[in-house]
């Protein structure tokens, strides 16, 4: 890109002027400081870099301004090339006199701002822009950081639901009932599909009867004409109203990038069809008889004849007591048990499976516990 010597008027051609060198004037030798570069009036004039060390110019980034002698300086430089003085220079008010200057220059690079915008707005003030005053002015960094914050929140709420925790409780209320059922075997006479006979029966007499009906033979039926377009031409899409245009930003540093942009629209060409017929039939299906066994058999049942439950709290558990008369008598047996635990401020309740555990939790007796919020609950330590 070019520029115009301050001090001796000459319009210099940058990197293709006669030293190559777009920081120092091809006329007077003065560094190139306060000038402008100026876009070329016509991009496609601009000449084509394929030198790789020029190349590594443009692609190092804006040029920084030395804080003594205000001359532009390429990124890949780390000291002035016109006065000598360090890049941290650029950056660091007042640098600490024990810090060497390489330790001066790392620092320079930890704090260099992102973009040259935000170097320019501190020319003014040497005091470095703080890391939360770059994010505010990058809106991407803020949708990031909301996102991140939310998922944040998530993984804490989750932790705080399905966390465990460990506390003392004391047994506020225990419970047991038990209930008994006296069945009496009897005799019954069945019939029905073989495939719903109950278990273990006997003196089976099966025979085949239809058992429903199914879908078979399937056939067209509903045939009529139906239309559709046949015959077609035209119809294909190509490009219409296309306009070109090409835009170009400067780097910073002499050098531009410009983007060439062609916009078209979409067009058809006219389509004509004709109108053909077809035949369409729909599929029918014929009903075809199912056959099964059907089945007359015997088999024994054990119908509930009485039932007795006993109910209490503590250890003072029971049986109802009902007692079977002979082998065509029995009694099933159910037990169901439940403690509540509190530490003064929750309340937790589990229903041990057995007598040998319910009777390890006696009312006011002290337990040591794990817990979480979204339910989970264990005994870790009878105290």
């Amino acid at each position: 890109m070019d520029w115009i010597c301050a001090h001796c008027k000459f319009r210099n051609k940058g990197l293709s002027g006669k030293t190559g060198e777009s920081v120092r004037c091809d006329n007077c030798g003065a560094d190139k400081s306060v000038e402008k570069y100026l876009m070329p009036d016509e991009t496609y004039s601009a000449p084509t870099i394929t030198d790789p060390k020029l190349l590594e110019r443009a692609m190092a980034g804006a040029n920084w301004t030395c804080r003594f002698c205000r001359s532009d300086q390429r990124a890949l430089h780390d000291h002035c090339q016109a006065c000598g003085a360090p890049r941290y220079e650029e950056r660091l008010k007042n640098p600490p006199e024990s810090q060497s200057n390489s330790s001066a220059e790392h620092a320079v690079k930890a704090v260099e701002p992102a973009d040259p915008g935000e170097a320019a707005a501190n020319d003014g003030d040497l005091s470095v822009i703080s890391p939360l005053t770059r994010r505010l002015r990058n809106p991407n960094a803020i949708v990031i950081g909301t996102g991140a914050l939310g998922l944040t929140g998530m993984v804490i709420f989750l932790v705080w639901l399905f966390g465990s925790h460990e506390a003392t409780a004391r047994v506020e209320d225990n419970s047991w009932k038990y209930i008994e059922s006296l069945q009496q075997k009897t005799l019954e006479n069945g019939r029905g599909w073989d495939s719903d006979m109950p278990e273990d029966p006997f003196n089976v007499s099966c025979e085949t009867r239809q058992k429903g009906t199914e879908p078979c033979h399937p056939h067209d039926c509903n045939c009529r004409d139906v239309s559709y377009e046949c015959n077609c031409t035209g119809g294909d899409s190509y490009e219409c109203n296309c306009t070109e245009s090409e835009s170009c930003s400067p780097n910073g540093n002499g050098s531009a990038t410009c983007n060439h942009y062609r916009s078209c629209s979409t067009c058809y060409t006219p389509r004509s069809c004709s109108t053909c017929y077809r035949n369409e039939c729909d599929t029918c299906y014929d009903e075809c008889p199912v056959y099964a066994k059907w089945c007359t058999y015997q088999y024994y049942d054990w119908p509930e004849i009485q039932r007795k439950e006993e109910r209490g709290n503590e250890m003072n558990v029971k049986w109802p007591g009902l007692k079977a008369n002979g082998p065509g008598q029995r009694v099933i047996r159910k037990e169901f048990y439940s403690v509540q635990f509190t530490d003064g401020e929750h309340h937790w309740k589990m229903s041990p499976r057995s007598f040998d555990e319910y009777r390890n939790y006696p009312m006011q007796t002290r337990h040591r516990i794990e817990y979480s919020r979204a339910g989970q609950f264990r005994v870790l330590q009878h105290l």
